[in-house]
């Protein structure tokens, strides 16, 4: 089946597109770096969790979410000028 008008191709066709050698191994080191960034989170949410109980590591939790949240408002803040207040 051929939509489009020209240029149709067969669907067995492959592409002629040669990803390399260099791109898989990209992919395979942000997998590598996702899990070892997984594996960290997890870590820190069991100790939490172990050293101050359930309500405590989930407070322990949002403390530091809060945390980088804070920080990554005021590198954003310095970023654009502030608005011109009226009055």
């Amino acid at each position: 089946m051929c939509v489009g008008g020209t240029g149709c191709r067969s669907v067995d066709e492959r592409s002629e597109v040669d990803l390399g050698a260099r791109f898989w191994l990209g992919v395979l080191g942000i997998a590598i770096a996702g899990a070892f960034g997984f594996l960290l989170i997890i870590g820190v949410i069991s100790w939490a969790w172990w050293h101050f109980g359930l309500l405590g590591g989930l407070l322990f939790i949002c403390v530091i979410l809060l945390l980088i949240g804070w920080i990554s408002d005021r590198r954003t803040r310095k970023r654009y000028p502030a608005p011109e207040l009226e009055g």
